[in-house]
């Protein structure tokens, strides 16, 4: 008997549809990538913040007199060109003249990571209250590295951020220099070279000394 007009005979079993292809390797690649693409973002993030310039316009308003006694050269090397007068100020009293200067970094000029710097120049009439200032200061840390008539401290906080504080004394005179801040690492901020900065801040006093 033969099949009626138009009608065509089914498919063996298992010769339906062709199979579905498999879209998971697809998927797969995708967010791969997606993380890959995310993960170079957030590097890429990591280091612009690392590297960004934390330095401001120069000021245009001078320091006290006493704060050139810090030479240009210096405040070049501790990367702290930028003068800050709303934090600086000189003061006479009966007892003593009070001084104190601050810097910051100035923008394009000073290079990545923090810095500041904080000097206080004190002038005594009575050398035995220069004296007390310095005994003051060598007990306020539990870390004192003594240097001939001075003392170094070294705190460290957060973030790597650093302050080394030289204190000094001659006579009547009392100067204490505080230089803080990081340095910048690839994606981070490091702790800078504790040893070289306290030559820096060693160098510094000498050369208030030197002219006050």
């Amino acid at each position: 008997m033969s099949a009626p007009a138009g009608w065509q005979q089914p498919p063996p079993p298992g010769w339906g549809h062709p199979p579905k292809k498999n879209k998971g390797p697809v998927v797969a690649v995708l967010i791969v990538a997606g993380m890959l693409a995310a993960g170079v973002s957030a590097v890429g993030w990591l280091y612009v913040q690392t590297h960004r310039d934390h330095g401001t316009p120069p000021g245009a308003e001078a320091l006290p007199a006493k704060c050139d006694a810090i030479g240009q050269d210096t405040l070049q090397r501790m990367r702290v060109t930028n003068p800050i007068a709303s934090s600086s100020s000189h003061v006479e009293s009966p007892d003593a003249s009070a001084t104190s200067c601050n810097w910051g970094q100035t923008e394009g000029r000073d290079g990545d990571g923090r810095r500041s710097l904080n000097v206080w120049i004190r002038t005594y009439r009575e050398e035995r209250l220069a004296e007390q200032e310095l005994v003051a200061f060598e007990q306020s840390g539990s870390s004192v590295e003594k240097t001939g008539e001075g003392a170094i401290t070294v705190g460290k906080g957060g973030s790597s951020f650093t302050t080394v504080s030289y204190a000094v004394r001659s006579g009547g005179r009392y100067v204490r220099i505080d230089y803080s801040g990081w340095d910048a690492g690839l994606l981070s901020a490091k702790q800078p070279d504790v040893e070289e900065w306290k030559k820096l801040v060693s160098q510094a006093a000498a050369q208030v000394f030197a002219k006050s």
